[in-house]
């Protein structure tokens, strides 16, 4: 799992399900991470910040962290939420009020897909292939390196 932190030492942290294993992502150059969202395919954690206006990634172990979309560049004021599928980062701004798509490898200029939505907080991308496939058959929580939890029976597999 993946989650932000506001306070005084703004951060991007992990975690196995359980708690375990926990590690900070991201410490430096961040302010006001609001959104977070993860690219399983390559392997990278995104992350929008809304008092800095910038959406950055790192490699989901902590390396490579990297500004993947500057505000001032693309018009982008406060982005709040962000979401991934395929080559690209959608979002929500707080202040703009617009939904945009932004090529997350830097290709191209951003896109606003619609405009007038006052003050969302909020974008979930749906589709099968945002994720790859996974063989529990019903709720399983990853709890350490390589064992998966079944929670409909209290059994674990190494994977």
């Amino acid at each position: 799992m993946y989650w932000a932190d506001w306070g005084n030492h703004p951060k991007i942290e992990t975690a196995a399900m359980d708690g375990t294993l926990r590690q900070t992502l991201v410490h430096e150059n961040i302010q006001w991470p609001t959104g977070l969202a993860v690219d399983y395919f390559n392997e990278r954690l995104y992350w929008a910040d809304a008092k800095l206006s910038v959406i950055g990634s790192v490699h989901l172990n902590g390396s490579d962290p990297v500004i993947a979309v500057t505000g001032l560049k693309n018009n982008l004021l406060h982005p709040f939420s962000i979401d991934i599928f395929e080559d690209y980062i959608y979002g929500v701004t707080y202040i703009n009020n617009f939904v945009f798509r932004v090529n997350k490898f830097g290709k191209g200029p951003m896109e606003n897909l619609t405009t007038g939505i006052n003050h969302a907080t909020d974008i979930v991308l749906y589709h099968r292939y945002k994720q790859p496939e996974s063989e529990c058959l019903s709720v399983c929580l990853s709890t350490a390196p390589f064992l998966i939890e079944n929670t409909s029976d209290d059994t674990l597999s190494i994977i």
